[in-house]
């Protein structure tokens, strides 16, 4: 996982994290390392708004029918990407959804959905 600091949409974010509750919502640092208890950083943060908004999205336009129809989900998430699909014919989803994380000659992280 990783932020792309260039978004717009991760900006707000992070500007109304910060606001709100004094600290980064980061779950890793720029640099890849795990944010320790004594580091300022959360270490759920992000994870928690991406997981938040997919389900709450998807709670919302479906319902208790939520888990079969998650394909039409287009919650906007800053760190993951989730895709849904079935585990098996009985039931259960799994999260197929990847990113890849392009590192710039000019020192910039592009992230892109797959």
């Amino acid at each position: 996982f990783t932020i792309d600091y260039e978004n717009e949409s991760v900006q707000k974010i992070m500007s109304k994290y910060r606001r709100e509750y004094s600290a980064e919502p980061v779950a890793f640092t720029p640099y890849f390392s795990k944010a320790s208890g004594s580091s300022g950083f959360n270490a759920y943060a992000m994870w928690g708004y991406d997981i938040a908004s997919f389900f709450i999205e998807a709670y919302k336009k479906y319902g208790k029918d939520m888990i079969k129809n998650t394909s039409g989900v287009t919650a906007e998430m800053v760190q993951s990407n989730m895709v849904f699909k079935p585990l098996t014919n009985w039931g259960g989803r799994v999260n197929m959804g990847l990113r890849t994380i392009m590192f710039t000659t000019d020192n910039c992280i592009k992230v892109k959905n797959l």
